[in-house]
């Protein structure tokens, strides 16, 4: 999914994605672009987001076009990104044409917003020449980070970014709401939920979304005849 200058809100994606240097193709250079909920952000706003299908990725072996995969976003430009999460794994292969993100992969030169509130458990796995870190590669100096983690267990945590992730263990990152790492206004705790690992609350409204542990995995699934 391209968005360009619009709005993502309450949405989630288990289904697997594969590229070998297909999806949105950037403008200026030979790269496609895929994530769980979006390959290619401008502009946009994404909120309340999460992602738990794997990820897989690998440069065309014709053009050696390449890959940007992020677990939610593959690359943002001017964008507020709020809320999200990503378990799915993310696997990679190939050359330094593959950029990889637990969450966001690229986010481009001269861009501006806020990015904040987010957490990766999935694993990222790849070869030496893979630029990888929690969020991915940040060029710009202009964006706005905060309240973002990951699990120190999820493999590669090498690459290059203008932003600070934190490494976390599995009981830290089920504390991150009840010790104010990320606000209890959006998000919450529940053993029964998600694993035990923060949950977003707009999947609670009961007005919208139902609850099964039979329906979905577990998932939340819209309510019947909803209207927004």
């Amino acid at each position: 999914m391209v968005i360009v200058f619009g709005k993502l809100l309450n949405c989630y994606n288990k289904g697997e994605i594969e590229s070998n240097g297909c999806g949105f193709l950037s403008s200026n250079s030979n790269i496609g672009m895929i994530g769980g909920i979006s390959g290619y952000s401008l502009e946009s706003n994404i909120l309340n987001c999460y992602n738990k299908g794997n990820i897989k990725a690998s440069p065309s072996t014709e053009d050696q076009r390449g890959s940007v995969a992020g677990g939610v976003v593959g690359k943002s430009t001017s964008d507020n990104i709020m809320n999200i999460y990503n378990e799915g794994n993310i696997i990679t292969n190939g050359n330094s044409y593959i950029y990889v993100g637990g969450v966001i992969a690229w986010v481009g030169q001269s861009v501006t917003g806020n990015i904040k509130n987010l957490y990766n458990i999935g694993t990222l796995t790849g070869n030496a020449t893979t630029k990888a870190v929690v969020n991915g590669i940040c060029e710009s100096d202009k964006v706005i980070w905060s309240n973002m983690y990951w699990l120190d267990s999820v493999g590669l945590t090498y690459g290059s970014s203008t932003s600070s992730p934190n490494a976390l263990t599995s009981d830290a990152l089920k504390s991150l709401v009840s010790n104010g790492g990320l606000p209890n206004t959006d998000w919450a705790v529940d053993s029964n939920i998600n694993n035990g690992y923060p949950h977003l609350k707009a999947f609670d409204n009961t007005n919208i979304w139902l609850r099964d542990d039979n329906i979905n995995d577990g998932d939340p699934y819209l309510k019947e005849n909803t209207e927004f």
